[in-house]
């Protein structure tokens, strides 16, 4: 399967959760997203990423929405 436009994206995701030493189970439990898109996310196989599981990882990361954004546009 080819990446998506979301691989840039994916890559800073799993990034900033191996920074903070968390599995993907971990960001999941404290975002609210399911451990399965965020999988997906990771390895650039999404489709579609929407608002809310954006704002959510990046709460959850710590990190503002639009520094997820700019990953997008690359």
């Amino acid at each position: 399967m080819s990446k998506s436009k979301f691989a840039p994206l994916g890559n800073l995701v799993r990034s900033l959760r191996e920074g903070k030493g968390w599995s993907q189970k971990e960001l999941s439990d404290k975002s609210g997203v399911l451990r399965a898109e965020i999988a997906e996310i990771e390895g650039g196989e999404i489709e579609q990423v929407g608002e809310y599981t954006l704002r959510s990882l990046a709460r959850a990361l710590d990190v503002t929405m639009e520094s997820l954004l700019v990953e997008l546009r690359k």
